[in-house]
């Protein structure tokens, strides 16, 4: 895999202009703002076009008539529309209508109310001129319509004089693609391949896929092609390759890459579950789905989990980040995974209050909703919503509910503790980066010194944050000295050895005076 790994980054980056190529002959920019291209006025004004044309109901769904990357002047659009002079609005033939109200000479949303129906519009045709009253454009008042068009149930809409729409430039944003795709996939042949693309930008990207620097069209009949999303059923060996999401529009493109290889077994390396099955995600990595049951939380489902795996829990973003929508309900029954989804967020399922609705994967699970978020890439599903009303615990197996846990490859690094050299000493923590962190009382690069508040005095050694003082001082910092002191003991002996030596005085002196 290592050898197949190096061919599609050196690939990729050889069909770099290859993808640019095609880019710059598909997307082009129109010349004008109307979807049939040019503009019936105002040619020196690059971001508004004159477009002729009809609608059915409000102007606002108009836009049709302009063309990509364009859309039905509003309100929004003041600064644009200020440009306008009176001059300019003049000069036009017909009657152009924009999305917006000029009731009492303001610029406002055009809405079905007496006081905001006045439909704004420039042309020399239109029913309504005023030069000196104020609008939406630099100078004058142009109404497409007016006064009691509410009444009659016709306001902000096509009717008879009106000739077409006045369009503006939207404002243009790169794409982005907002999906993680894994560097490289591998899949049994087989199975069924989905891999999905989500984009931003401004005009809306186009999407497409490219695999070996080729467009991918639908003429196999086992693709399918939906939204930005690939499906490829029973894939084959031939399938292996580098597939690209493409996205696209007049400001550009970006893309992203993967390298699918098709196998026939699954490494023994890549089988998560206890028994060598896979029930389901086998094409992406570190995840798989293990059928079976298990007594108690969830995370006791690791029963399921091969050596070297265990239950996926919200730490494990960069496993379930890669399982998409279509991913999530490829599979039947309902796999749960250690986590709860409550407020679209990803938090441990610890069954407390805004930590119960555990989350899993499948089509039988409780409730799935696809504009949700969540732990996963796309969408959220709930193992047991709507159930917890019925006093079902929330972060548990439940039979009939539940069909087996994710299991999640173990990250090795991550259990892998850090070691120093030389070790820390007097009891300090080894961190990343070859540091100590020492305890109270201690410091230096190893915690090898011992550190007090204030020095210690009278001879006293520091040590583990005191001071250890000689026998004869006391205090915090050992700064008293201890006056000697005898015990009752010591004076009793004293006293006896003070009687003693008056006793044998007495009897040297009674023996003297006998001598004489």
């Amino acid at each position: 895999m290592a050898e197949g790994s190096r061919r599609p980054r050196g690939f990729l980056l050889c069909s770099a202009l290859l993808y640019i190529t095609i880019l710059k002959s598909e997307v082009k920019a129109e010349s004008g703002g109307c979807a049939f291209g040019g503009s019936e006025g105002l040619v020196s004004h690059q971001k508004l076009s004159v477009c002729s044309g009809t609608w059915q109901g409000h102007i606002k769904k108009a836009n049709n008539i302009c063309a990509i990357g364009w859309s039905v002047c509003s309100h929004e659009d003041a600064n644009l529309l200020k440009s306008i002079s009176w001059e300019d609005a003049m000069t036009i033939d017909g009657c152009f209508a924009f999305n917006a109200a000029q009731d009492g000479g303001g610029c406002r949303p055009c809405e079905t109310n007496l006081e905001q129906d006045d439909l704004g519009a420039v042309g020399r045709a239109c029913p309504h001129q005023n030069q000196g009253q104020t609008s939406c454009i630099g100078s004058g008042r142009i109404d497409a319509s007016c006064c009691v068009d509410t009444y009659f149930r016709r306001s902000c809409s096509f009717r008879p004089g009106i000739t077409g729409v006045l369009c503006c430039k939207k404002p243009e944003q790169q794409p982005e693609i907002e999906t993680v795709l894994p560097p490289e996939m591998k899949i049994l042949s087989g199975f069924n391949l989905t891999l999905t693309c989500h984009a931003s930008g401004l005009p809306e990207p186009n999407l497409r896929w490219f695999r070996d620097g080729k467009i991918i069209h639908k003429k196999d009949t086992r693709l399918v092609l939906d939204k930005g999303a690939l499906t490829l059923s029973r894939v084959e060996e031939q399938d292996t390759g580098a597939y690209s999401c493409v996205a696209d529009n007049l400001s550009g493109f970006d893309r992203k890459d993967t390298f699918i290889t098709v196998v026939k077994n699954v490494p023994e390396e890549e089988m998560g579950c206890h028994d060598n099955s896979i029930e389901g995600l086998h094409q992406v990595p570190g995840i798989v789905a293990c059928h079976g049951a298990w007594k108690g939380h969830v995370k006791h489902g690791k029963v399921l989990c091969a050596q070297g795996w265990s239950v996926c829990n919200h730490n494990d973003q960069k496993y379930l980040g890669l399982i998409s929508w279509q991913d999530a309900n490829s599979m039947n029954g309902c796999y749960a995974y250690n986590a709860a989804n409550n407020f679209g967020r990803c938090r441990k399922c610890s069954g407390k209050n805004h930590e119960d609705n555990m989350g899993g994967i499948g089509r039988h699970c409780s409730q799935r909703r696809p504009n949700k978020s969540s732990c996963l890439a796309g969408g959220r599903i709930d193992v047991f919503y709507g159930h917890k009303k019925s006093g079902i615990p929330s972060c548990s197996y439940q039979p009939g509910l539940v069909s087996g846990v994710l299991c999640c490859k173990i990250d090795k690094s991550k259990n892998d503790k850090p070691t120093c050299s030389p070790t820390c000493e007097n009891d300090g923590k080894c961190m990343e980066g070859n540091r100590c962190k020492c305890k109270e009382g201690y410091k230096g690069a190893r915690c090898q010194i011992s550190t007090c508040k204030k020095p210690c005095k009278n001879g006293g050694r520091c040590d583990s944050g005191k001071c250890l003082c000689p026998a004869n001082t006391k205090g915090r910092f050992c700064q008293h000295n201890i006056v000697p002191r005898h015990t009752n003991k010591e004076k009793t002996r004293d006293n006896k050895k003070l009687k003693k030596g008056k006793d044998q005085k007495s009897e040297k002196k009674i023996k003297k005076e006998k001598s004489h």
